[in-house]
């Protein structure tokens, strides 16, 4: 994410909407909503959408994670999940 952060916050403005087509493991929303935008990724292999009970574990770590650098609407997107898929 320290690559594309600063990638993002150059070519867009705060609150714009970064699109990912390949989202894969999300790193580009993530630095997206780092860097204040507006994020929507698209995935369409199966093994990057499924999340089981190990992985939504280590959501309730990311979860701290955030909260604790004060990205509270990261946060909010990761505790969604972290209920979705429980």
């Amino acid at each position: 994410m320290r690559v594309i952060t600063p990638l993002i916050e150059a070519f867009t403005q705060p609150g714009q909407l970064v699109l990912d087509p390949f989202a894969r493991s999300g790193s580009t929303l993530v630095a997206a909503a780092i860097a204040g935008r507006r994020y929507l990724g698209i995935e369409l292999e199966r093994e990057y959408c499924e999340v089981d009970s190990e992985q939504a574990a280590s959501l309730g770590g990311l979860f701290q994670w955030l909260q604790d650098r004060d990205y509270p609407g990261l946060a909010r997107t990761v505790q969604d999940a972290m209920e979705h898929y429980r």
